[in-house]
């Protein structure tokens, strides 16, 4: 599954007009964008076609406790091995 018009900046910082796309092991397509067309900035969460819009605030939250999530997830895969 590809979606359209999407580019992700070299250092993983969104910017306007840039979305960023990621596929997790089990092909689930996540994508990121700021949404340039209803002031003030927000940024758009897709999760195989559900939508999430935040603040930019949140979504730095959001990001920063996916990250731990993650984080734990595999240090917890690393201590069962």
């Amino acid at each position: 599954m590809t979606a359209p018009d999407l580019t992700a900046h070299p250092d993983g910082i969104l910017v306007l007009g840039e979305s960023v796309m990621f596929h997790d092991g089990a092909g689930t397509l996540i994508t990121a964008a700021v949404d340039r067309h209803t002031p003030p900035a927000h940024v758009v969460l897709r999760i195989e076609g559900d939508q999430l819009t935040v603040t930019p605030r949140t979504a730095r939250a959001l990001s920063a406790a996916l990250t731990g999530i993650a984080n734990t997830a595999e240090i917890v895969a690393c201590l069962r091995t």
